[in-house]
């Protein structure tokens, strides 16, 4: 596999203390592999279910960090989003999901 790797770049960016630190944020790596442009991204982000905000905001901070010129560098056509985002679900009755997954309800 590593023959057909190529153009590999690597970003990173803090969103932690002070919106800058390291102890949150993300690292990304785009390449092209067998000739499809592709980007791994890996976050962690603020816990707490009061924090979603604060993730969400990240997490956009994280994205337009990322996001490149397309006529520059071309659309990705793999993006794999990884990591400990830390988004919870917060469900009293585990029924409600097992019933929504049987219905295939994902909205």
């Amino acid at each position: 596999v590593a023959e057909h790797i190529s153009n590999v770049h690597e970003y990173t960016v803090g969103v932690g203390v002070m919106g800058v630190g390291g102890n949150k944020g993300s690292v990304a790596a785009r390449f092209r592999i067998y000739g499809h442009r592709a980007m791994v991204l890996n976050c962690h982000l603020t816990a707490h279910q009061q924090n979603v905000d604060n993730r969400n905001r990240d997490l956009n901070k994280i994205w337009r960090k990322f996001s490149v010129d397309p006529s520059e560098h071309g659309l990705d056509e793999l993006i794999f989003a990884l990591g400990d985002l830390n988004y919870r679900l917060d469900i009293k009755d585990g029924n409600i999901v097992r019933t929504l997954i049987d219905k295939k309800d994902w909205g």
